[in-house]
């Protein structure tokens, strides 16, 4: 471990994955087996337990890991969707329309901070925090009729990339924003493919690039893959190099059944997935759902049962089977994405200008993936398979710098950009970190720099046109480690329509699940179910201490990161007035 402080400038690969979380019930055997790149890290890596996203969706959660800051501050809310100029109609009926924030070329950023540093900057992959510099129309042919969104990315972009931010090597189009099958990661498309090895389509065109026959078209998207970016690196200048994945983000294609319909009300047949590529290989594989499955929701924020309502237009999910094989669906497609991150690790190995590589895995955020009463996607909770995400620190061939540990110390995507300036030598005086340095836990993994983590949740995109309906949707987290005991503390506001707060409490110790609720009203229900099932009773006078105790350091911690909300007057006490 202590190797560590004589890295000298390493080239530094951030590798991320697409709404995947980090604990997962899956069959040890099948995982060994499935996830290759994931058993590669974590043997020569240190893989962080409470590593946690600060917010979602995708745009928010990426800004912020490449700022530093929280989205309060770099302003990018909601998770962008390209709209169509061209597009007569109206908003999706129910849906409310929305100024999406994208990332501002005002702030300082990850790409331009290491390019001051002396490195090579390089970004493959999905990216997702700006729009397009223009919008190229065009019409769909045969069955597969594209959604117009994903089809006017061109090559500017790629030069506006890097005079806005200082990326370079990107290849266009973007990918994984919806439920496009032109934007999935595998399937008929596979975009992962496109960007890591050239195999996939361009989501751009299909099978043909503008003006060139199929080869052409092949040997172009080979020439912008990330493998090719890797064969051919010479310089002797470190190189710092994001590869961003789309997958498992393709799970929100499923079931996608014959009642499933886009956003304008055009039914899809046949299934989504199917339309996408996929086949039902998947239900063969041993996977159970998550314990929670059958949660009733009815001590905690309405807004997350009228979320799990809301998703049935997503493709209706009611059974138990149906269920599984969501689950099913989300482990193929966390295989997928994994054996794509293989090949980069090989890669990476086989030049010895890029042998010697500090692997930084991360995913963006999870997905709840069918846990507590069905939930899928990543909106509106605080639940750990939502924010728990994967942060693993991996050395291509050292394997004593990391040794295959763990740790249990607290971190956050927001960390990352400060851990990455202290291992590249960056002179950070003039820079607004929001996030600290993980370098000391990364030389001892029983070192910590924190004992709390802060999550915020403020994306409107899919609230509706009655989001005083809805329940509270928006929601301020703290994360807290004290002495043995981890626990979990929510506050939902509303920041239009005055809708009262709600509140949530988890003894994160005792009842890792979340199943109880120790803010709900009544707690005298919660506190006798709770006592039901553990062997340590806890007690209605502690329970309150301790929610005034979370609350009082949430509040602290808003007026420190500047998070607390414009438009609500905050309760000085939780479940009391402002």
């Amino acid at each position: 471990m202590g190797k560590l402080k004589n890295l000298k400038k390493p080239n530094i690969v951030i590798i991320i994955s697409d709404q995947q979380t980090w604990k997962q019930n899956w069959d040890k055997v099948w995982t060994e087996n499935n996830l290759p790149a994931m058993n590669k890290l974590l043997k020569n890596g240190l893989a962080f337990n409470n590593a946690f996203t600060n917010s979602c969706t995708c745009t928010s959660s990426r800004t912020t890991l490449f700022t530093g800051t929280f989205p309060a501050t770099h302003t990018a809310t909601q998770v962008l969707a390209f709209d169509d100029p061209f597009n007569k109609q109206s908003p999706p009926k129910g849906y409310t329309q929305v100024m999406q924030g994208q990332l501002r070329n005002n702030m300082d950023n990850m790409f331009e901070m290491m390019e001051s540093a002396g490195y090579n900057v390089a970004y493959k992959g999905k990216w997702h925090i700006s729009k397009p510099t223009e919008f190229v129309k065009m019409k769909g042919k045969g069955p597969l009729k594209p959604d117009i969104d994903q089809l006017y990315w061109t090559s500017k972009d790629v030069s506006q990339l890097d005079k806005l931010y200082g990326v370079k090597e990107w290849s266009y189009p973007d990918a994984g924003d919806d439920a496009n099958i032109f934007n999935f990661g595998g399937g008929r498309f596979n975009n992962d493919g496109r960007f890591v090895d050239g195999e996939g389509q361009s989501a751009l065109y299909g099978k043909k690039l503008p003006g060139m026959s199929v080869e052409e078209s092949n040997a172009e998207r080979l020439k912008t893959s990330a493998l090719e970016y890797i064969k051919n690196y010479k310089d002797d200048k470190p190189l710092f190099l994001v590869v961003s994945l789309v997958n498992p983000h393709d799970v929100l294609s499923y079931p996608g059944n014959e009642t499933m319909t886009d956003p304008y009300g055009v039914p899809r047949e046949p299934p989504l997935y199917k339309l996408g590529g996929y086949d039902d290989d998947f239900k063969c594989i041993k996977v159970k759902l998550p314990s929670t499955w059958d949660e009733k929701l009815d001590t905690k924020p309405k807004i997350q049962a009228t979320w799990q309502k809301m998703l049935q237009g997503f493709g209706a999910i009611k059974t138990e089977e149906v269920a599984t094989n969501y689950v099913k669906f989300y482990a193929y497609l966390t295989s997928l994405v994994d054996k794509e991150i293989d090949k980069v690790l090989k890669a990476l190995k086989k030049n010895k200008k890029t042998r010697n590589s500090l692997i930084i895995r991360v995913s963006d955020h999870g997905d709840m993936a069918m846990s507590h009463g069905m939930i899928r996607q990543k909106m509106f909770n605080a639940y750990q398979q939502t924010i728990n995400v994967p942060m693993i620190f991996s050395h291509l061939t050292d394997r004593k710098m990391f040794s295959g540990k763990t740790t249990e110390s607290f971190a956050g995507l927001i960390d990352l950009m400060p851990t990455i300036a202290e291992i590249a030598g960056v002179k950070t005086e003039n820079y607004k970190f929001q996030g600290k340095s993980l370098v000391r836990i990364l030389k001892n993994p029983t070192k910590k720099v924190q004992d709390h983590v802060h999550f915020t949740f403020d994306d409107s995109y899919l609230e509706t046109d009655t989001p005083q309906d809805m329940g509270a949707c928006r929601i301020r987290c703290i994360i807290q480690t004290k002495g043995n005991q981890k626990w979990k503390y929510a506050v939902y506001f509303d920041p239009n329509y005055g809708q009262e707060m709600e509140y949530e409490m988890y003894d994160m110790t005792n009842d890792p699940e979340e199943r109880y609720n120790l803010a709900y009203s009544d707690l005298k229900k919660v506190i006798k179910l709770y006592n039901g099932s553990k062997k340590d009773k806890i007690k209605k006078g502690f329970v309150l201490k301790k929610r005034q105790e979370l609350h009082k350091l949430l509040t602290k911690v808003m007026i420190e990161k500047g998070t607390m909300p414009d438009t609500v007057v905050w309760p000085k006490i939780s479940g009391g007035k402002a």
